[in-house]
């Protein structure tokens, strides 16, 4: 998770990683091992459509609502 953590605050404007710690905090091991690869892979708009992806599953599996992370999610909600 650290590792993820880290990934997210190299990855994104400092205006987004609290938001973005959010969405990975409730997100399954598996994606986060996906966050993972691509910031090693240094795939930073990937990386930002994976949290998209994991925000738009949580909203489908109802763990929270579309508007709990307004700035992630937009190209799929």
């Amino acid at each position: 998770m650290n590792k993820v953590i880290k990934a997210v605050k190299v990855q994104l404007a400092p205006e987004h990683i609290d938001e973005a710690l959010g969405l990975v905090l409730l997100a399954p091991e598996d994606r986060l091992d996906e966050l993972l690869r691509l910031h090693e892979e240094n795939s930073g708009n990937i990386f930002c459509m994976c949290l998209d992806s994991i925000k738009y599953n949580l909203v489908k599996d109802g763990k929270i609502t579309k508007d709990k992370f307004p700035n992630f999610g937009a190209p799929f909600i």
